[in-house]
């Protein structure tokens, strides 16, 4: 659902006038528009009474009625004359009778269901926008229809009748909606889930469907709160509130956030739940619902669960906002409208809250969450802790690699650098962390013990605790590791390289790495891997991309002499492996590699022609030896090659690219040939060049 401020923005945006014709219409009310509303409110109660024919628009207006109407034309016609609002390119589709054509369309619309838009210009759409305003306000006005039963019956009738409804729901007194709330703000033990909501996934068969849901969720392991809630709550964005749930929801909205959120108790059903939190269009409103639900008042629904319907739809409701104030600011119209003043406005405006929420809002909004469920010093002490790390840990950068994600990247960050800046002061929390774990934790959440470490360096209780940790995840089944594919390979270098900083931090890192090396190292019989465990295949380049990991991390620390040890041992392992292998596409031995090039480019100006030597006399295949040298080059803050290494490379590359080349007929490889084309032409400048600064991932390993 869209933020109120969206809607407004894009009604200045997609629109061809340079006025804000809504205030231009409120400025100057036809002095008897509320007679003509009050004349249709007539017609419509009878229509709530049971009434179900109606007369043409000419059969219904009286003499008294046709007179408002035509002094209403002359009204509206001179004063969009006047504003120049008609022009000579909408001239030809001017309306003489603007307010008649207007009220007629709202009356056909209402009663003989003829719901045709035939608006000839924006402008004449935007009267009618605001006679709808008005008559909907009548409506709530209205002192025979303040019941909850006639509420009930008007929204049926204004189902599609959106602008109505609206202004209706917007101005029924709050007074009215409190002296009828126990109506619709009670427990429904018996009420069933297709009485609630429609499941748009399964339309054909609801009661099917609900069934099913149901049957699900009685077998859900409520173990981890935050793995229950993410299967219970599956599709409620596929879903929609029957149109009196929907209105009890509009109606407990306006009584505020604690009858809101009774409302949410009430509902039952984790689907229904979630969606009725999903539908929630204002920041500051999920702040209030988080305050609200870890507040003292007792509720029928787990607090934890609430919580995390609170949690998982702020994350989405702010990717959603970002999405559409970058689309608003960089509009660019299309056709023949003119990009007017008002666009240009709304433009400005929808990059400075762009600006606003990125560098202030999210953070600011993130901040005041933390400390509503975390109020003492200890988050540990909050029975809400382990949930919250389990929905923060779920947002990983890993897969986000397209521009059109770049958003919730940055979400990410903020949310996590927030959070670890309260984790690393609370060492209670820290420890409870990691002994509640017990091995079961993503790669996010490890990310956050390691940079409490790094701050704590001296808690070696937790240190060793975190190794432990580490040895379960990686021999669990569920480990996971990948750094080639459609994914963020500078993320996922970094998931090992977090490891390399815990191992790095004992005396005997390197041992303990040659023994977890041994342990899990993949044997080839023949060219084919002797480990059958497609696991295993992940752990085996995981644990030498740590290694080379252990490396980067001395050399930063200047511990150069044991760097070099380490890396040319990783390397030759690597070079060894991916020579016994009989497809490197089955092993990723060519992360670990380049992974080593960028380090010995970065730090190890000693070794770099040693290094180059190394892979050129041991790799054969061409579109390896690229990409190592290609990362190599890129991250040389120098190239200081010898000559015979510089003529190695080049003479490489030129005698063996036609292997590359030839691919380029075929039009599944053609992109394969662009790539290695591209890295190749870098290759060749950077070795005509004698200096080179540092400018790519630099000091992303962190």
């Amino acid at each position: 659902m869209k933020a109120k401020f969206i809607s407004g923005l894009e009604k200045k945006i997609y629109h061809e006038f340079s006025k804000d014709v809504h205030l231009l219409l409120e400025a100057n009310c036809y002095p008897d528009i509320s007679k003509i509303a009050a004349w249709l409110l007539s017609i419509f109660k009878s229509r709530l009474t049971g009434k179900e024919t109606f007369t043409s628009f000419d059969k219904a207006t009286s003499e008294s009625i046709i007179t408002l109407l035509s002094d209403g034309d002359i009204f509206y016609f001179e004063l969009f004359r006047s504003g120049s609002y008609i022009n000579e390119r909408t001239k030809e589709r001017e309306s003489k009778q603007p307010f008649t054509d207007v009220v007629q369309a709202i009356y056909e619309s209402l009663f003989l269901d003829d719901r045709i838009n035939d608006d000839k210009l924006i402008i004449y759409s935007e009267l009618r926008t605001f006679v709808e305003e008005v008559l909907g306000r009548e409506l709530a006005y209205d002192v025979s229809l303040q019941t909850y039963e006639e509420w009930l019956n008007i929204d049926k009738h204004l189902e599609i009748e959106y602008k109505i409804k609206e202004a209706w729901l917007n101005s029924i007194s709050i007074t009215k909606i409190r002296s009828e709330q126990t109506k619709f703000l009670k427990p429904r033990t018996r009420t069933s889930l297709t009485a609630i909501v429609s499941l748009i996934f399964s339309h054909r068969n609801q009661d099917k469907a609900a069934k099913d849901y149901i049957a699900k969720l009685k077998k859900l392991s409520k173990d981890s709160v935050f793995n229950y809630v993410e299967a219970a709550t599956k599709d409620a964005d596929m879903v929609h509130f029957t149109r009196e749930i929907n209105l009890q929801r509009e109606l407990s909205q306006k009584l505020g956030t604690s009858a809101f959120l009774m409302f949410i108790d009430y509902l039952k059903y984790p689907i229904a739940q979630d969606h009725a939190v999903l539908l929630i269009n204002n920041l500051d409103d999920y702040i209030d619902i988080i305050r609200e639900i870890c507040s003292r008042k007792p509720r029928k629904t787990s607090k934890e669960y609430l919580l995390l319907f609170a949690l998982k739809n702020y994350f989405d409701f702010i990717m959603r906002s970002l999405s559409d104030l970058k689309r608003l600011a960089e509009y660019k119209p299309y056709g023949q409208i003119n990009d007017s003043t008002l666009t240009e406005e709304a433009k400005k405006e929808a990059q400075h809250i762009l600006d606003d929420w990125e560098q202030n809002r999210i953070q600011n909004s993130f901040n005041d969450i933390l400390n509503i469920i975390f109020p003492k010093p200890s988050m540990s002490s909050s029975k809400y802790f382990l949930p919250f790390i389990d929905w923060l840990n779920s947002h990983s950068k890993l897969y986000l690699t397209h521009p059109g994600v770049a958003f919730k990247r940055k979400i990410i960050d903020v949310l996590n650098d927030s959070f670890q800046e309260r984790l690393n002061m609370d060492s209670k929390a820290y420890h409870y962390m990691i002994d509640q774990v017990n091995g079961e934790v993503n790669h996010e959440g490890l990310r956050k013990m390691v940079s409490t470490l790094i701050i704590n360096p001296s808690d070696i209780s937790f240190r060793d605790k975190l190794y432990e940790c580490y040895i379960k995840h990686l021999e669990s089944k569920k480990f996971y590791w990948s750094a080639i594919g459609d994914i963020d390979n500078i993320e996922a270098i970094n998931q090992a390289y977090f490891f390399s900083q815990v191992l790095a931090s004992y005396e005997n890192s390197f041992e303990r790495w040659q023994d977890l090396f041994s342990k899990h190292k993949n044997t080839h019989e023949g060219w084919l891997s002797s480990s059958s465990d497609s696991t295993n295949r992940q752990r085996e380049p995981y644990l030498l991309t740590a290694g080379v990991g252990m490396a980067y991390f001395n050399y930063e620390h200047e511990a150069t002499t044991e760097a070099s040890i380490i890396i040319f041992n990783v390397v030759n392992i690597a070079l060894s492996q991916l020579r016994s292998t009989y497809n490197r596409s089955v092993l990723d031995y060519e992360t670990p590699l380049w992974f080593s090039g960028v380090t010995v480019a970065k730090f190890a100006v000693g070794e770099r022609d040693r290094f180059i030597d190394l892979i050129a006399q041991r790799i054969d295949s061409i579109k390896l030896f690229i990409r190592i040298v290609y990362e190599f080059l890129l991250n040389a803050n120098v190239v200081d090659l010898s000559p015979s290494m510089r003529s190695c490379i080049k003479e490489r590359i030129q005698n063996e690219f036609y292997i590359i080349e030839s691919s380029k007929v075929d039009v599944d490889l053609r992109k394969d040939f662009e790539y290695y084309e591209k890295m190749k032409q870098t290759i060749f400048e950077k070795l005509a060049t004698p200096a080179n600064p540092n400018h790519l991932l630099a000091d992303q390993f962190s």
